[in-house]
C-alpha cells in the first residue's frame, strides 16, 4: 500500500482524508497488536544528535542498542549547525564534510540513514520498543521523520516507545534539583562512571545499563506509548502548526492558549467565518463545544468565547468586503 497517496494521510494537503487515515491507522494498530500478542518484545535503546534543539533540526546521528548489536550512522545536515549544539555534540560541519570533534565521519542522507536503521531493526522478526532517555524528543523527531519520508509502513514492526527519564524520575522521586536526571550525571552517580556522554552510541549503551539495572523490561513496557498514538498526535501538531497563522488573527481577541486549542481541534479561520455567520451564534458556540473521542469539547464550553470571536469576525468581514 502507498500510504501518502492511498490513504490520504499527507498533512501538508488541506484535503486530508479524515476517514480513510482513521481507517488505516486502526488496520495497523490491529495488526501490530496481534505481533505483541503472538510475541515478546526485543527491546532497542536508540538515541538522536541533532542539529539544533528546535522541532526541525536535522537529525546528524542515529545509534542504537539490541542486546549485544550496536548500531550508528551520521546524516549529513540540510542546514547550519547550531553553536550551541555543536558544544554539546561535538559534530560540526567543515565545508562538505561532517567531523565529530576532530575527525572526519562518513555521512549520509538522513533519508539513507532511516533505512539503515529499519535494517538493522530487521535483525529480528520480533516487535519492537524503542526507548530513549528524554523520549519526547528523539520520538518526535524520529516520528516526524518517518512521515515527512512516507516510512510509516516501513517502520511498522515499531509497536511502542518509552522513556527512562519519566519511569526514573518516579523511582528517585528524591533527585531534585538542575541536571540531575542528565544521562551523564545518572552514570556517574548510578554506575560510577565517568566520561563524555555525548556521542550517541555512548549514550544508548549507558542508557542501556542504567535501564537492565535499575528499570527493568516489566516497567518499559507497563509505561509504553504505542507507534499508532505517536503517529496521530504528530500528525495533529503538524495540521496545527499549519492552522496557527489562519487563527492568529484573534491574536488580542482570546489568549493564545486559547488559539493553540482552536488550532489543535483543526479549526481554521473560514470555518470559523463560515459559523459567524449565524447572527444568534449558535453555530460558533457548536464548533467549539462539540464533544471529541474523549467526551470533551473541541476547545471550551464557555460562551462567551464564541461571542468575543463573532463580535471581531463581524467586524473583520465588514472591513474585507
Amino acid at each position: 500500500m502507498n500510504y501518502q497517496s492511498n490513504c490520504g494521510f499527507d498533512i501538508d494537503s488541506e484535503k486530508t482524508n479524515f476517514a480513510l487515515e482513521s481507517q488505516f491507522l486502526q488496520t495497523l494498530q490491529s495488526n501490530q497488536q496481534n505481533l505483541v500478542n503472538q510475541e515478546d518484545f526485543n527491546i532497542v535503546y536508540f538515541d538522536f544528535e541533532t542539529s539544533g534543539f528546535e522541532k526541525n533540526a536535522d537529525v546528524l546521528q542515529t545509534a542504537a542498542k539490541l542486546k549485544d548489536y550496536s548500531f550508528s550512522v551520521y546524516a549529513m545536515p540540510t542546514k547550519k549547525i547550531n553553536p550551541s549544539a555543536s558544544k554539546v555534540t561535538g559534530l560540526h560541519q567543515d565545508c562538505v564534510t561532517l567531523h565529530l570533534r576532530d575527525k572526519e565521519v562518513e555521512a549520509i542522507t538522513f533519508k539513507d540513514a532511516l533505512l539503515s536503521f529499519q535494517e538493522f531493526l530487521n535483525i529480528s522478526c520480533k516487535p519492537f520498543l524503542l526507548v530513549a532517555h528524554n523520549a519526547a524528543f528523539d520520538t518526535g523527531h524520529l516520528i516526524r521523520a518517518i512521515i515527512q519520508n512516507s516510512m510509516v509502513e516501513t517502520f511498522k514492526n515499531v509497536v511502542d516507545f518509552s522513556d527512562t527519564l519519566s519511569i526514573l524520575k518516579k523511582i528517585y522521586p528524591e533527585r531534585r534539583g538542575p541536571g540531575l536526571f542528565k544521562l551523564s550525571k545518572l552514570a556517574e552517580d548510578l554506575l560510577q562512571q565517568n566520561g563524555d556522554f555525548h556521542e550517541s552510541l555512548d549514550d544508548v549503551q549507558v542508557l542501556q545499563q542504567l535501564s537492565s539495572k535499575f528499570i527493568g523490561s516489566e516497567k518499559l513496557i507497563n509505561s509504553r506509548k504505542s507507534y499508532v498514538e505517536c503517529l496521530v498526535n504528530e500528525a495533529k501538531s503538524q495540521k496545527a502548526d499549519m492552522l496557527m497563522p489562519s487563527s492568529k488573527i484573534l491574536e488580542g481577541i482570546v489568549s493564545d492558549n486559547m488559539l493553540e486549542k482552536i488550532a489543535n481541534a483543526g479549526i481554521d479561520l473560514i470555518m470559523m467565518l463560515a459559523a459567524s455567520e449565524d447572527k444568534e451564534n449558535k453555530r460558533l458556540v457548536q464548533l467549539l463545544s462539540e464533544l471529541n473521542d474523549l467526551n470533551k469539547p473541541r476547545v471550551t464550553r464557555d460562551k462567551k468565547i464564541p461571542k468575543k470571536i463573532n463580535d471581531f469576525l463581524e467586524n473583520y468581514q465588514e472591513c474585507n468586503t
